[in-house]
């Protein structure tokens, strides 16, 4: 089965909520009690997940007492498959994507024609949701509570 992982889904969760305050209240840092708070996301996780994303250039950690946690981009610059491909690289349905020379068959199997195709469409899809369509979601959704 499909699907993300803890480490993408509380990702996907701190980068909204980064999102979400650079865009609706003009906030540019956000402390790990807020965003642990807020999201759902447990306080053991935050400081990782941090890390990842800061690798990718997608936030900056800010340290001291005022410190948290503050995107490099505008939200509209961050889409979701970035986020997700921060922690494993690119997303792929099998391991011959990656591995061409382990498969003899690649160059007739049917199979991966196929899934090579939709793995495509995933990631297209992935990519052309941003940050800034999604804070516009949450809020609209949190205005509906």
């Amino acid at each position: 089965m499909l699907e993300f992982t803890a480490a993408q889904d509380y990702a996907i969760r701190m980068v909204l909520y980064l999102s979400c305050i650079y865009l609706y209240q003009g906030k540019t840092i956000a402390s790990r009690e807020e965003i642990c708070r807020t999201m759902g996301i447990p306080k053991a996780f935050l400081a990782k997940i941090a890390q990842f994303l800061e690798k990718a250039g997608i936030l900056t950690i800010k340290r001291g007492k005022t410190g948290g946690y503050q995107l490099l981009k505008k939200p509209s610059q961050i889409s979701l498959l970035e986020v997700v491909e921060a922690f494993e690289g690119p997303i792929t349905f099998t391991r011959c994507f990656i591995k061409k020379e382990q498969c003899k068959r690649i160059e007739f199997c049917p199979v991966n024609k196929v899934l090579h195709e939709i793995n495509e469409c995933f990631r297209e899809k992935l990519s052309s949701y941003t940050f800034d369509k999604l804070a516009e979601a949450e809020i609209l959704a949190l205005k509906k509570e």
